[in-house]
């Protein structure tokens, strides 16, 4: 923890965007987006709604999905007014639910044929363990299960048809806390704690970019961890104890690095990596009591208990409507 806190200190917090920045290219991110579709999970505040508001001012069409409708209105309504930008919608879910997940791309693909980029941001950090209504634990339902891994295969094909798709898995610092364990400590079969399971999920969502990045060369995946960053989801996390990662970033700071990611030139970028402000980061951070490295048969049973978890899930759901 005292590896990973100093780390943290040096390269998670405003300072640590602020030395990073200095290094930036002007006009990076600058782009005509006209004619682009996005879709951003959790777009509603924080780090989502920032990133639709550029996508948005850039010109493409961006497709928000949120749980709550009114919030999701809300925000909407702001974007068009501030961005003189009309090609902006809503999908209405949860994506804890992998039911909510795939209404909310059906809806899509009424729509829309070609995807440009995928933003996977929705999630949460929960103090109490909570089964959804289709007995998957919240945060790894949320974050990797539903959220992740089921949008993105059903999103595979669009994406294919797009030129140049990107598809990004907004993490957490906390990714460096847990190596990938078991099945059962995952799913929180025998136990919970709010922190390692957001940390296991952010974690996975980093595998998972890499595993998709060798499965299909074509889409660029990358993980992208935002930095320490003043957000509603910050708040309700850390509350109090928000003040140890002080300086906190902006929610720009702690967006554009997402934003550049899906808008600069690909040439140079590495598929399958994990950035922080522009930057290919390390995915294991080396010291004492920090984790070693998840080993590729370890990857490769993810993505197996990954699909077999998501088909089991679908199939009780058919059955139940």
């Amino acid at each position: 923890m005292v590896t990973w806190y100093r780390f943290g200190k040096m390269h998670f917090n405003r300072n640590g965007w602020v030395a990073a920045s200095k290094r930036y290219t002007e006009g990076s991110l600058d782009a005509d987006l006209s004619g682009k579709v996005y879709m951003v999970t959790g777009a509603n505040s924080g780090i989502g709604f920032e990133l639709t508001r550029y996508l948005a001012k850039q010109g493409a069409t961006v497709y928000m999905v949120c749980r709550n409708q009114d919030r999701a209105q809300k925000a909407k309504e702001e974007v068009i007014e501030e961005c003189k930008h009309d090609n902006v919608h809503t999908l209405i879910g949860d994506c804890d639910l992998q039911s909510n997940v795939r209404a909310v791309w059906h809806q899509f693909e009424e729509k829309e044929k070609c995807l440009n980029g995928l933003i996977l941001n929705a999630g949460a950090l929960l103090d109490k363990k909570v089964l959804n209504a289709e007995g998957v634990e919240t945060t790894f339902g949320c974050h990797l299960l539903n959220g992740s891994y089921v949008l993105t295969t059903l999103a595979l094909p669009a994406l294919k048809r797009a030129e140049d798709a990107r598809v990004v898995y907004v993490t957490s610092g906390g990714c460096y806390l847990n190596k990938f364990p078991n099945w059962d400590t995952v799913t929180s079969k025998s136990s919970y704690n709010g922190v390692n399971s957001y940390s296991i999920a952010k974690r996975g969502q980093v595998l998972l970019a890499e595993r998709l990045a060798e499965l299909h060369p074509s889409i660029n995946f990358f993980s992208c961890h935002p930095g320490w960053t003043d957000t509603p989801g910050v708040d309700a996390a850390f509350s109090a104890q928000k003040k140890w990662l002080q300086p906190l970033r902006s929610t720009w700071e702690g967006t554009e690095g997402i934003a550049w990611l899906l808008v600069a030139s690909s040439n140079g970028m590495e598929n399958g990596a994990l950035y922080l402000d522009r930057e290919v980061q390390p995915k294991w951070l080396k010291g004492k009591f920090m984790p070693n490295p998840n080993s590729k048969a370890d990857v490769d049973t993810m993505m197996t208990k990954l699909e077999e978890t998501a088909r089991q899930c679908f199939e009780q759901y058919c059955k139940s409507v």
